[in-house]
């Protein structure tokens, strides 16, 4: 199929005069005539795109000994909690794929690369760690975000340790989960932090000051399968269940033969016949949304998000100020986090999240995205309002 010149500058042409859907493009000559060369390359259909229609999360849980291997408790507990994790997310609806959980020693870990495409890892430490490298420094756990990019470089860390100085292990992990779920979202931290600590707080009076009709609210039971039969975790934020992650909802009305354009654009793009970063510029224009900061792009910030769980009934929000940490505590907590920043990076180059490319290719094949939700989603891409 080859998109015709003429339709291409007769459409931009109308559109460019069009001010009563509130469209203005004001395009540059270096991207129009980037529009007029790409709609005259060749889109052949059944070209694969190079992405499927799977989309979410993908992570692993990795269980750390302290041994030279994994004792069969240990074993056990790498199960239990990989299948609380798939269990809760099915609680929010969550869309997942996981890697197979494994155990293996902390030394072994040392060396140990998660997979390329891993967007969440799951580590729990054996008693022994935890008490050394999260308790002594009064943490039962935390999640940390690294980079602007939501889609990828979480981490969550918490101790197979049962004590009264914190809460119960299987509580831990859920407040961890339901900080990653609500922040991948989208939701600002008023929601995916403090939210959540002052339901964690409440969990906490509840269990062990007095227990009133209030406190039914805060927790719920998660049947397990396989490996757990029921256990007490954090009640899922209800406006984020079932909520399609990356999303966002938008008025804007955008003229038809725009969005005609941009879908004829979006295929080439996903053929591999535009780059990111001109397909970016084209839908900045197509969705009034020129500025192009790509707030979920592969852009290199310095920015990391942590979320930590203290011990019962402290003041969440000073653990989670890491300016005041000292340097021990730090370089300890964090030493097994595998998402890291380079501080003196300058790479400007990006690339555009799997997470929109999938949604691109539904919208482009008229499956499940309509025109509403692509220019919703394309706004939060690119940054705007």
């Amino acid at each position: 199929m080859i998109v015709p010149l003429r339709y291409c500058i007769t459409v931009w042409s109308k559109v460019r005069r069009t001010h009563a859907n509130g469209i203005k493009l004001l395009m540059d000559k270096k991207i129009m005539i980037g529009l007029f060369l790409v709609s005259s390359l060749i889109w052949m259909p059944g070209v694969s795109f190079g992405t499927t229609e799977q989309v979410g999360v993908k992570w692993k849980l990795v269980f750390l000994s302290p041994y030279s291997g994994c004792t069969n408790y240990q074993y056990q507990m790498t199960g239990t909690y990989d299948e609380i994790t798939t269990k809760y997310f099915e609680m929010y609806k969550f869309p997942n794929s996981k890697d197979s959980p494994v155990c293996m020693s902390a030394s072994k870990y040392s060396s140990y690369k998660p997979p390329q495409d891993l967007d969440l890892l799951i580590l729990v430490y054996d008693y022994e760690l935890g008490r050394k490298e999260l308790n002594h420094y009064d943490l039962g756990g935390f999640y940390q975000h690294t980079g602007q990019d939501r889609s990828t470089h979480h981490t969550i860390v918490f101790c197979d340790c049962a004590n009264f100085k914190f809460s119960e292990p299987t509580w831990i992990l859920s407040h961890e989960l339901s900080h990653f779920i609500l922040f991948y979202d989208g939701y600002d931290n008023k929601v995916a932090e403090d939210l959540i600590h002052k339901l964690g707080t409440r969990h906490d009076y509840c269990n062990e000051v007095g227990y009133d009709p209030s406190c039914k609210s805060i927790s719920t039971q998660l049947r397990g399968a396989n490996y757990f039969t029921s256990v007490t975790v954090m009640a899922p934020y209800e406006p984020a269940v079932g909520k399609v992650p990356m999303s966002v909802s938008t008025n804007q009305t955008i003229s038809p033969k725009v969005l005609g354009m941009q879908k004829e654009i979006t295929k080439l793009w996903l053929a591999g016949k535009i780059s990111d970063s001109d397909y970016a510029k084209i839908l900045g224009y197509a969705v009034d949304s020129p500025g192009y900061v790509m707030s979920g792009s592969g852009i290199t910030h310095n920015d990391t998000v942590v979320f930590a769980d203290s011990p019962d009934f402290t003041d969440e929000k000073k653990a989670d100020d890491v300016s005041q940490w000292n340097p021990d505590k730090v370089s300890t907590v964090f030493s097994r986090v595998p998402f890291k920043q380079d501080a003196n990076s300058t790479q400007d180059v990006f690339q555009i999240p799997q997470w929109f490319k999938s949604r691109a290719m539904w919208w482009s094949q008229d499956k499940i995205w309509d025109d509403r939700e692509f220019v919703g989603t394309a706004k939060y891409l690119l940054g705007g309002k």
